[in-house]
C-alpha cells in the first residue's frame, strides 16, 4: 500500500516537472525513498541497545532522511545546499514527530528489559522509523511537486519559504494514520525477511 502511494507521489512530482515522457523517473524516485527506508530501518536495530538505542535508531534515520533528498535531487537535476537539505529534513521531522516521540520512549523503556524488551524494542522502533522515513520521502515528493507545480525554481526560494511549504505540506500530511498503515507494512515486510542483512 504505501509502496503505490510512494510511486503515486513520483508520479505527479515527474508530471510538475514536464517530463512525463521520462517513462522510468517515477520508479527511480519511488526506489530512492523505498531504499532510503529500508536502510534506516535495517539501522533500527540499534534499538536493541538498552537505554540509547531508540535514540540511536531515530539519529540514522535521520541521516538516511536527509540523503535521500539530495538523491532525489539529483534525480531530478536540482542543486540544493547541503545546509538546506538538513533544514528541511529536520523540519519535516520535527513536523512529523510529534507522533513518534511515543515510540522512542517506548523503545528506550523496552531495550533496557532482557531479551523480551530488546525484541519488542527492536519491533516498535523499526515501525516507526519505517514510517517516519517513508513518510519523509513523500513530504518531500509533495513538497517539490508543489514547488513545480507553482512555476517555482527551488534553488532560487529562501530557505524559510522551503521551510514554511515544508511546514504547510507536513502538517497536510495525515501522519497518524500512515503510521498505522506503516506498523502494518513493517511488520509484514519484517516476517518476510526484507530488513535482514545479506
Amino acid at each position: 500500500m504505501l509502496d503505490s502511494l510512494v510511486l503515486k507521489t513520483s508520479v505527479k512530482l515527474v508530471k510538475s516537472l514536464d517530463r512525463s515522457t521520462d517513462k522510468n523517473l517515477p520508479n527511480e524516485l519511488a526506489d530512492i525513498v523505498k531504499f532510503h527506508t529500508k536502510g534506516a530501518t535495517a539501522g533500527a536495530l540499534a534499538g536493541a541497545i538498552p537505554g540509547v538505542g531508540a535514540v540511536i535508531s531515530f539519529l540514522t534515520s535521520a541521516g538516511f532522511i536527509w540523503s535521500m533528498y539530495a538523491r532525489i535531487n539529483k534525480e531530478i537535476g536540482i542543486e540544493l545546499s547541503e545546509n538546506i537539505l538538513k533544514t528541511i529534513a529536520s523540519g519535516i521531522i520535527t513536523n512529523l514527530g510529534a507522533s513518534i516521540i511515543g515510540s522512542v520512549v517506548v523503545g528506550s523503556v523496552l531495550s533496557v528489559i532482557p531479551f523480551v524488551g530488546s525484541i519488542g524494542a527492536i519491533v516498535v522502533v523499526g515501525a516507526t522509523v519505517y514510517g517516519l522515513t517513508m513518510a519523509s520521502g513523500i513530504v518531500y515528493l509533495k513538497i517539490m511537486t508543489n514547488i513545480f507545480e507553482a512555476g517555482e525554481d527551488p534553488s532560487k526560494l529562501s530557505l524559510d519559504a522551503m521551510k514554511n511549504i515544508a511546514k504547510e505540506i507536513s502538517q497536510e500530511f495525515d501522519i497518524k494514520g500512515f503510521m498505522e498503515e506503516a506498523k502494518k507494512e513493517f511488520k509484514d515486510k519484517k516476517d518476510s525477511g526484507e530488513f535482514d542483512e545479506k
